[in-house]
């Protein structure tokens, strides 16, 4: 076969144009840092990154669920704590007007326990993110407990038993919450039963109500301590999911981030090659005369 002039001007500028394409996508590889633009540029690594990218959202949520899962049962436990506080606090006084004969001390020291209460209340009816901690599946509610004056008063609870749980992976489900009634409810009435006590000055109804309380007071502990086991399951869930994460997140990069190095010395080494085809495309189309391009 005879080749002409124009025949090697036609091959020179799709060889130029071919090593522009190539130019252009290392360019657009060595910006983005992404191995691929499309599934249809490399559908084996593609294919693997979707999967990995799934998984990645999957572990993602769960870890964004043990972080609010965490924060709860830390309002919790702040709470439990407050509790505990004021039940030792009521003990305390408590005991302290076994012995106290005074006129004026007993009633002073029912005061400070009708403070107590008032506190522990007001602890019961804690929110966290705007929901009630201790209400059951009634998060909705403001005020969970109340004081209901009466001979004697009591506190009403308006929540419910129900248990949240909460699912941090595959056959991981957490509780999250504790039951308020069962956990507080002793303790108010221990409370109110102290203070009238102390009110009424009998000693006998005195001493009774501090072992109440500190009956109370056990109660509390032990369901703070039912939450902390809790909080620890849900750290070493959280550690597992971080881990599992970054190892995703790793191998994701495997498959789709692009090693700079290698991109940069490809980039330059292809800029060289198109350099030296325009230059050779030059040379040839220099050659042409108008009747060659004419033919």
């Amino acid at each position: 076969m005879r080749v002409t002039q124009q025949m090697m001007a036609d091959r020179t500028s799709q060889s130029i144009g071919d090593n522009l394409e190539r130019l252009n996508a290392l360019q657009s590889k060595a910006a983005s840092g992404k191995r691929f633009e499309k599934t249809s540029d490399e559908p084996l690594s593609a294919r693997a990154a979707l999967g990995l990218r799934s998984h990645l959202q999957t572990t993602q949520a769960y870890l964004n669920a043990s972080e609010r899962t965490a924060d709860w049962m830390s309002a919790t436990e702040s709470a439990l704590g407050q509790m505990v506080d004021l039940a030792t606090q009521a003990v305390t006084l408590t005991l302290k007007g076994v012995s106290d004969t005074g006129a004026d001390g007993r009633p002073l020291l029912a005061q400070e326990v009708n403070q107590l209460l008032e506190q522990a209340i007001q602890v019961g009816n804690t929110t966290h993110a705007g929901s009630a901690v201790f209400a059951g599946y009634q998060v909705q509610l403001t005020q969970p407990f109340n004081l209901i004056l009466g001979s004697p008063d009591t506190v009403s609870y308006n929540g419910d038993t129900g248990v949240i749980q909460r699912n941090l992976g595959p056959g991981q489900n957490v509780t999250v919450n504790v039951d308020g009634e069962a956990a507080f409810t002793p303790l108010f009435n221990a409370l109110i039963e102290a203070r009238d006590a102390l009110n009424a000055g009998d000693v006998n109804s005195i001493q009774l109500s501090a072992t109440h309380l500190q009956s109370a007071q056990e109660q509390v502990a032990e369901v703070r301590s039912v939450n902390g086991t809790r909080q620890r399951q849900v750290s070493a869930i959280a550690d597992q999911l971080q881990e599992a994460h970054s190892t995703l997140a790793s191998l994701l990069s495997q498959r789709e981030d692009v090693n700079l190095a290698e991109a940069i010395t490809d980039l330059r080494r292809q800029e060289t090659v198109y350099q030296s085809a325009l230059e050779v495309g030059n040379r040839t189309l220099a050659t042409l005369n108008l009747f060659d391009l004419m033919r």
